[in-house]
């Protein structure tokens, strides 16, 4: 056996230009100046291969030779485990070469293989396109314990044939998301239970393959949750969850006898274009679970019944179990005009068709006054007062008051045509109208206040007149969908949500919404709304923004490009939100906002994971402007607001004009950047300050010395 004794590198910043390995999944490896912090003091340990205890004395040495720095771990041959577990301290960055390993030794007492206890900022991960292998090869219970712990990220790993638990997860804060973890492209293998997470306010499980558990492969407790990318395989139970505010998605489930399982302490769930390979069952409890176009071949059955019921949105193969307090919503749309008269529980259906037949329609000069249609909605809505309202418009509308279309309660519109604005507003095509508070206000499309409602298909155009396309705030309905739409031309902003407090969502899906004044979305004092799938264009001011005290929103696979501001911007008090996998490219401010400025309280708690932010001006950034918020009226005092506590995860910042990561001033503090990819930005790839006290964790090598620290 042949070891090396620990080397002591100080300020150990390698200047390297790898080229970026492309994954298939939603991970990125990880490209930044640094592993930790600017000037980092590192460790470095090279270990052939041995007992875990001689490989422990070197790790405790040069622990207490550089206490506050970062250790290198580098690990090339197979490490044993029998006594103890091997444990590791905070800013430990464990590399697997192509032939480590970490195995239980034949005679093995020890609990489990590695422990991380009342740690933070360690990092294991393979240096190869191979998993490294950690098996518990049946003599332990547990391949890796982690206890009181944060900010943790395991990636490329392969944790097998332990007799309870491969990752047994408990962290260190229930309630701050800034102390997030994440385990990606990992492998697990012949276990009881796969991964188990609780006592996290964040979590990010990306690109894993669960295989052949005999309990449950994933179990997950978290405020906010990411679960992507993931195969499930011949697992007795894939999903537990017990998370609020999570995000499911582009999950695979192989032969497994239950996929999900949504137990009865989360809440406000989107389970969301998952697929499955032969039958399986799913089990919800819970509170405002939200499932949409999943497909999925399932029984499904809502066992709990809570504060608010279960969503099914566009799920066609679920066979979900009678219950009063499930929503099966299933909405004719443009992309299926069904007929059938179930579309949500306890109505039948109603069909109307604008304009008559016969009527010319077919450009802006002879379009059907929308005016014409309001009193016969109205008059239907009375007369069949238990049916949904299925209206198809045909053809072109004008609107010419300012209210335009207001869609009766229990209502679903497929437009096959255009609606414009032609109201006595003069047209504004070069924006320059100022923005006052409190001015009245338009719309083309009113949605439902309450009830179900979707709206589907056709073309939305203001003509730089109406405010809004699409008015959906001030309302509390049951569950609403926004469908492939495509909205232009708004003085204000595309599509507008102040004021949805209820509980139940709105889903904006595969809409296009270009070219306004404002935003092309904008849930404003909302939540929750679900932007999936969305294209915002060269709109004035931001593609999607989250603001004003705005909670719970899912904002996923949108494309916001050349926008005047930002991609997405997360404003003003919003807190609890998810913006994952977001292509946010070549807008004129940042790619991610996040920000305080006016609005009493903090912006915080917010996940910002694995989107794309290229040739903006800057990729991803969190910062505040003022010091105190307007005067408490209850209170007479002023308060100090922050942009605070957010989690930054995997996002590509990358050829920006200025910075790829900005970490803000000191009224943004304490924001936790992790596995960033931040390269070829003009004036640096990381940007932070002393006084922000930002913190950072980036696994990969380092890539250059392209950071700028500010005072």
């Amino acid at each position: 056996m042949k070891r090396l004794l620990p080397l002591i590198v100080i300020a150990c910043l390698t200047i390297v230009s790898p080229a970026q390995t492309v994954s298939a999944g939603f991970f990125k490896p990880t490209q930044a100046p640094f592993y930790v912090q600017p000037n980092e003091k590192i460790s470095s340990i090279n270990f052939n291969s041995g007992s875990a205890e001689e490989l422990q004395k070197l790790i405790d040495d040069a622990a207490k030779a550089n206490p506050t720095g970062t250790l290198v771990l580098e690990l090339k041959g197979a490490i044993t485990v029998k006594l103890n577990p091997l444990r590791l301290p905070s800013r430990t960055n464990v590399k697997f070469g192509p032939d480590a390993s970490i195995k239980a030794d034949a005679a093995a007492v020890a609990k489990s293989l590695i422990e991380i206890t009342s740690a933070e900022l360690v990092c294991l991960s393979s240096t190869t396109d191979k998993p490294a292998l950690i098996d518990g090869q049946g003599k332990v219970a547990t391949g890796i314990s982690v206890k009181k712990s944060g900010r943790l990220n395991f990636d490329q790993l392969q944790i097998q044939n332990c007799n309870s638990i491969a990752v047994d997860f408990f962290g260190k804060d229930e309630k701050l998301v800034n102390q997030a973890s994440s385990v990606t492209r990992c492998t697990f293998i012949n276990n009881a239970i796969g991964l188990r997470v609780q006592n996290t306010a964040g979590f990010v499980c990306l690109d894993n393959n669960f295989t052949n558990h005999s309990a449950t492969a994933l179990e997950i407790t978290s405020l906010n949750s990411v679960v992507a990318g993931n195969t499930f395989r011949k697992n007795a139970e894939a999903i537990k969850s017990n998370s609020n505010r999570g995000a499911i998605t582009h999950n695979n489930f192989v032969e497994c006898a239950v996929a999900l399982n949504l137990d009865m302490l989360g809440e406000n769930n989107l389970v969301y274009e998952n697929t499955s390979e032969g039958a399986t069952s799913l089990s919800v409890a819970g509170a405002t679970q939200t499932f949409f176009q999943n497909n999925i071949q399932a029984t499904v059955n809502v066992v709990e019944r809570s504060i608010s019921g279960s969503h099914f949105i566009q799920n066609p193969n679920f066979k979900v179990s009678s219950t009063s307090d499930a929503a099966v919503f299933n909405p004719p749309t443009v992309l299926n005009p069904h007929k059938d008269t179930n579309i949500a529980p306890g109505f039948g259906r109603f069909d109307l068709s604008f304009p008559p037949a016969g009527t010319n329609n077919k450009d802006e000069s002879s379009a059907y006054d929308v005016a014409k249609i309001q009193p016969k909605l109205d008059k239907a809505r009375t007369e069949h007062a238990n049916d949904i309202l299925v209206v198809t418009l045909k053809g072109t509308f004008v609107a010419k008051t300012m209210e335009g279309l207001k869609l009766p309660d229990n209502t679903c519109v497929i437009l096959d045509g255009t609606v414009y604005s032609n109201t006595t507003v003069a047209r504004d095509p070069q924006w320059k109208a100022p923005w006052v508070r409190g001015a009245p206000t338009s719309q083309l499309i009113r949605m439902p206040l309450k009830g179900y409602s979707s709206f589907s298909g056709g073309t939305i155009d203001g003509g730089h007149q109406a405010t809004y396309g699409i008015h959906a705030g001030f309302s509390t309905p049951l569950s609403g969908l926004i469908q492939n739409v495509t909205i232009l031309n708004c003085s204000g902003d595309g599509l507008y949500t102040k004021g949805r407090r209820n509980k139940d969502p709105l889903i904006i899906h595969l809409c296009t919404s270009n070219g306004s004044r404002g935003r092309g979305i904008w849930p404003h004092v909302s939540g929750p709304v679900y932007s999936l799938q969305n294209h915002c264009e060269a709109n004035g001011k931001d593609g999607i923004d989250l603001d004003a005290s705005s909670k719970e929103n899912i904002t996923m696979f949108n494309t916001c490009i050349k926008n005047k501001r930002h991609g997405v911007f997360i404003e003003e008090a919003t807190h609890d939100n998810i913006v994952f996998a977001n292509e946010l490219n070549e807008n004129g401010g940042r790619g991610v906002h996040v920000w305080n400025e006016e609005v009493a309280g903090d912006t915080t708690n917010n996940c910002i994971v694995a989107n794309s932010c290229r040739s903006n001006l800057d990729g991803v950034y969190a910062g505040a402007r003022a010091k105190y918020a307007a005067t408490n009226a209850n209170k007479g005092e002023e308060t100090t607001i922050f942009a605070n506590r957010n989690f930054f995860f995997n996002n590509l910042c990358a050829d920006n004009k200025r910075s790829g990561v900005g970490a803000g001033n000191n009224h943004a503090i304490e924001n936790y950047f992790s596995q960033s990819i931040a390269t070829g930005n003009t004036a640096a790839n990381i940007a932070t300050s002393e006084s922000a006290a930002a913190v950072f964790s980036n696994s990969g090598t380092p890539t250059g010395n392209a950071v700028k620290v500010s005072k």
